[in-house]
Order: C-alpha cells, then sequence, then structure tokens
C-alpha cells in the first residue's frame, strides 16, 4: 500500500524538482498546500519527504552526526581505543604462575665457573658502547653475565664472551626502538634507516658480499658488532656465520613489524603475534651460536631435518612465552600489551588468570613436542655417530637455554620478580 502511495513520486519527477530547499519553510509549505492536482494524500506524503530532505540538509550543513537510532552501521572503535580498553582490563588483576619446578622436570640446569670473570667483561663491553649514564647503570644491573653463565654453563670461556656480547648488542640496539626515550622509539622513518644499515653492517661483518651502496653506519651500537663479527668468523664456518646472519635478518625485519603495530596501536592476532614475536625473541639467534657455546659443527642436512627445525622453534616458544609470562606486570605498568597474555586475554576474551595458564599450557605443550622430537633424532642418529654425539650435546644446549632463561628471569632485576614467588610459584598483581 505504502509503495502504490509513493509511486506518484517516480511517476511525476517535477512534482519532487520544484521544492526549492533553500527557499524559506513557510514558502515552500505553502507551495506543497497549494498544488490542486494532489490529492491530500500524496500531499502528506510530499510533506514528509520535504521534511526528510530538509532534515538532511540541517545535518550536513552543521557536520552533524546521525542520531543513533538511525545510522546505518556501528563504527568501529579507534584502534587506541581499544589499546587502552585491553591496558585497563588488565591492570589491578593478581595472576599466579604455577609449579615452576615442574616445567623442566629432567633438564639440566646451572651456572658457569667464570661467572665473574663475565661480569667484568660485561661491565668492561658496556663502557666502551657511549651510553648515558642512566642508561649504562640500568644495563650493568642487568646482570648480563649471570645470563651468559646460566645459558652457557659449560662454555669455554672465550666462547660464552663472544655468545654474551651478542646478547648485550641485541639488548642495546633493541632498546633504541623499542623502549620510551629509545633514538628513534617514535620515529619509523628513522627507525626504517637504521635497520637498513644495520643489515648492510652485519652482511659485511659476517662475511657475505659488501653492498654496492654500502656506507659505513655512524651509530656506535650498530658498530660495536664489529668485534663479534671478526670472533664469530674466527670460530665459525661460511654456513654457521650465514646461518646467524639468517636469524638476524629474521629478527630485525620483526622489529619493523613489532614498531609499527606499536605506532599504529593496533592489536594484533595471535597468529600475527607469533609470527614476528618468534623473531623479535631472538632466540633462533641466540640458538644459531649453541654450536660455538657447545664445540659442535653439524652438517647442513641435519639442520634441514623435520625434527632438529622442531627443536629450534619449540626453544623458542619455549623461552619466548616464558618470558612474556614473567614481564608481564612491567609490560602492563609501562603501558604495552605486546604480549602473549594480553593478547590472549584480547583475542580470545579471557580474563587474566586464564590467559596466564593458557600460557603456561603452550609452554608445557611445546615441551613435549620438543621431547618427541629429541627422541626421534636419536633413533636417526645414534650415539655410536659423530653426528649423533654433536645432536645430544646441540639439544642439551638447548636445554640449558631454557632451563638457564627460567633461572635468570626469577632473580633479574629486569622483571623484578624476586619478592614475588611463592613456594614453587609466582603471584603477581598487574
Amino acid at each position: 500500500m505504502i509503495l502504490k502511495q509513493t509511486d506518484f513520486l517516480l511517476q511525476r519527477p517535477s512534482i519532487i524538482l520544484f521544492i526549492p530547499l533553500k527557499a524559506g519553510v513557510v514558502d515552500c509549505l505553502e507551495s506543497i498546500i497549494m498544488r490542486q492536482y494532489l490529492t491530500f494524500h500524496e500531499k502528506i506524503l510530499l510533506l514528509v519527504y520535504y521534511c526528510f530532505r530538509l532534515a538532511f540538509q540541517i545535518f550536513k550543513v552543521r557536520g552533524l552526526t546521525m542520531p543513533s537510532s538511525t545510522r546505518p552501521s556501528v563504527q568501529k572503535p579507534e584502534p587506541s581505543q581499544s589499546f587502552d580498553r585491553l591496558l585497563n582490563s588488565l591492570r589491578g588483576h593478581t595472576v599466579e604462575i604455577h609449579n615452576l619446578d615442574k616445567v623442566y622436570v629432567g633438564y639440566p640446569e646451572g651456572t658457569g665457573p667464570d661467572l665473574e670473570r663475565l661480569r667484568r667483561a660485561c661491565d668492561e663491553k658496556l663502557e666502551t658502547l657511549a651510553l648515558n649514564k642512566a642508561r649504562l647503570n640500568r644495563l650493568k644491573r642487568a646482570d648480563f653475565g649471570l645470563s651468559a653463565s646460566m645459558w652457557w654453563p659449560n662454555a669455554k670461556f672465550d666462547n660464552v664472551v663472544v655468545a654474551m656480547f651478542l646478547i648485550i648488542w641485541i639488548f642495546t640496539w633493541d632498546d633504541d626502538l623499542d623502549e620510551k626515550g629509545g633514538s628513534v622509539y617514535d620515529n619509523f622513518e628513522a627507525a626504517e634507516t637504521r635497520r637498513k644499515e644495520t643489515l648492510e653492517y652485519l652482511r659485511c661483518c659476517l662475511g657475505s658480499k659488501k653492498p654496492e651502496s654500502y656506507t659505513k653506519p655512524t651509530s656506535p651500537l650498530i658498530l660495536s658488532f664489529k668485534p663479534i663479527g671478526d670472533s664469530l668468523r674466527k670460530g665459525f664456518t661460511t654456513d654457521q656465520c650465514q646461518r646467524l646472519l639468517k636469524n638476524l635478518e629474521a629478527y630485525i625485519e620483526g622489529s619493523r613489524i613489532e614498531q609499527d603495530l606499536r605506532m599504529k596501536a593496533t592489536i594484533p592476532t595471535i597468529d600475527k603475534f607469533w609470527n614476528y614475536r618468534l623473531q623479535t625473541s631472538a632466540v633462533y639467534a641466540t640458538t644459531s651460536v649453541l654450536e660455538l657455546c657447545s664445540g659442535t659443527q653439524l652438517p647442513q642436512h641435519v639442520f634441514d631435518d623435520v625434527d632438529m627445525k622442531s627443536i629450534w622453534k619449540e626453544t623458542n616458544i619455549m623461552i619466548s612465552c616464558s618470558n612474556d609470562m614473567f614481564s608481564l606486570k612491567k609490560e602492563i605498568a609501562h603501558g604495552q600489551v605486546d604480549n602473549i597474555v594480553a593478547l590472549l586475554c584480547h583475542n580470545k576474551h579471557l580474563k587474566a588468570q586464564q590467559a596466564m595458564d593458557e600460557a603456561d599450557a603452550i609452554v608445557r605443550s611445546a615441551k613435549m613436542r620438543f621431547d618427541k622430537s629429541a627422541k626421534k633424532l636419536a633413533v636417526k642418529y645414534p650415539d655410536d655417530t659423530i653426528e649423533g654425539r654433536q645432536i645430544k650435546a646441540f639439544i642439551e644446549g638447548c636445554k640449558y637455554n631454557m632451563t638457564g632463561n627460567q633461572n635468570f628471569s626469577l632473580v633479574s632485576p629486569r622483571y623484578g620478580l624476586a619478592n614475588f614467588k611463592r613456594g614453587n610459584s609466582l603471584v603477581f598483581t598487574l
């Protein structure tokens, strides 16, 4: 019925055109009423139509929005609003990480005999990096010497020093991009230049062909990689250097994705997060120097083995996820949500403790997969072969990395967790 009553507007388009919106309202109403060839119902419909047109014109001219009841769709909140909402939903909640003593049951752990020498070497290295006093003292308190001693307790001093210097380089390089106050923290274009210069310099230091457009970087932090590269080229084969380079390139690419998301206040999906988190954790890079610290030299076909690839990946997942669990309190305090626990809350609509429990389950599931792959490798490469013994030593090194990472995290001032231990668990408020 309504359609039939409004058909006349289409049949007589001149009726619509005669309504002068710029004219006075009274004149328009009189014009409609005085049209004698229109029926009463047609005049009413035309008046309603005119009123809608007039209302729309007013909204458009004054820059107003349509009333909520007439909006065609609900707009999504700004990314920064979702970001802040996630932070606020986590703050104030108390969470617990359960049974830390059972995570790596059966895995070796320890602290190397050269701890104090490593600490002195660490402080001397940091003094050469042209850092401001506050940053220098903070990095000294981070105790990289203890970290290296726990990660590689059985390594020769000269080798573990190289691995420790690599960790220091990664931390200081990353802080410039990822920490508030960093020189390129909020400048993506400048950070891209920094990444490009770093990649070119790493390729030169690790033996790759020097790029034609290569320009020596001016950043002391980038240049501080040279002694690391020199030491690695002496102790590594070309393949080992290239393996480390590939993983450092992935680390730097991951930093680009991470910074881009942070500056746009975009909360990633779980899958997207893991894609770059396994790069930015730099665990692949530290695993690359494990051959140096474990005294092994494995052929490429071993690294191409699907189970050896699993060893690398599960090691990365366990260390990366554990670090996110341990750093959650610090990161929420600093307004950061680039953390698996926070992202589980957002993407799966979980409460803080539920998300922490799921992160814990991720670690324990990764350990099961790691152990399964280790057993398969033991069958493929028995202990009575050179490759078998070296693979076993490499896997033991991965286990030391995992236990060393957890034990160091619990006492390191970096996370400030020493006062939150409750028996074999951690309990803290965000």
